[in-house]
């Protein structure tokens, strides 16, 4: 029997470390030296701030489904896992996007005295610092391009790649606080909150229940691009005709709704994974989860 790629549904990015994890638990993948194509709008690059220890990672602990969600987000999943060893490239390819990068290879090693303020740097540490570090590369790349270069183990595919908003609807919103952080927040001038976030961050009381409203000011950098429902299907008959090869041949293959977060346009993802499903349906030996499954 062919084995092929175990496809893994997740809602979120940060959510394929918890993947990669699982899939290096059951000998899919090795457990470093790993190569991923990352199909997205946005290259989240950034640097992880951990809560425990990286060594963690050593006694299992950093395996759990808790250890992900408490200390990985969406834009630092990659170099989290390259800090960890797992990752050594990744290829980022942008919609449209008509040529490769430059390669660039970044070190990924503390900040600090401890280990869990990771940063890049473009240099390794200096050889009598004592410092452990991991390399990533990181090449942008055209979609032609991603299919010339030999084959991957991973595969993230955000499907904000099909249809993506401008803002993320993460970047704003509102949760309920107590009476008393309620009172903090609005009498102290200096409270930590304001210190740190200023205007994006506002109180408000209504039916004797109190709230905190927060907004993110900053632009992201990625272009709005919604095409009509009609087109879908065409795009992504079109994706697996140029990747067919590479998604098949991959061990795990993880599909980021992307949706909570805003991304993904709510009023299209439907349409969209109807026909990833179709095309996936073509892939011989393929296993099929959701990361709920795996938890």
């Amino acid at each position: 029997m062919i084995s092929g790629p175990h496809i893994v549904t997740i809602e979120e990015q940060f959510e394929a470390f918890f993947v990669w994890n699982w899939a290096r638990e059951k000998e899919l993948v090795p457990a470093r030296g790993n190569r991923l194509q990352h199909f997205s709008r946005r290259p989240q690059m950034n640097a992880p701030r951990l809560g425990v220890d990286p060594a963690a990672i050593e006694n299992g602990e950093s395996s759990s489904y808790a250890y992900t969600c408490a200390n990985i987000r969406n834009d630092t999943f990659i170099v989290a896992a390259a800090y960890h060893g797992f990752l050594e490239h990744c290829a980022w390819i942008k919609p449209n996007s008509k040529k490769a990068g430059a390669l660039q290879t970044a070190y990924v090693y503390p900040a600090l005295d401890t280990r869990n303020y990771p940063i890049c740097h473009s240099e390794p540490p200096p050889a009598d610092s004592g410092k452990c570090y991991s390399s990533l590369e990181f090449i942008p790349m055209s979609s032609v391009e991603a299919c010339e270069i030999g084959e991957y183990s991973l595969i993230n595919l955000s499907l904000d790649y099909f249809a993506c908003h401008r803002r993320p609807k993460a970047q704003e919103g509102e949760i309920e606080i107590t009476p008393q952080a309620y009172a903090e927040l609005r009498e102290n001038p200096h409270h930590i909150l304001r210190l740190g976030f200023g205007a994006s961050v506002a109180t408000h009381a209504k039916n004797g229940r109190y709230f905190l409203s927060f907004y993110d000011f900053e632009h992201p950098v990625w272009e709005r691009w919604i095409p009509s429902l009609e087109e879908i299907p065409d795009l992504i008959k079109a994706f697996f005709e140029t990747h067919h090869q590479s998604i098949s041949s991959a061990s795990v293959v993880t599909l980021t709704r992307s949706v909570k977060s805003g991304h993904t346009p709510a009023t299209h993802i439907d349409v969209i994974e109807t026909c990833l499903r179709k095309e996936l349906a073509c892939l011989e030996g393929a296993k099929n989860f959701h990361v709920e499954e795996l938890r």
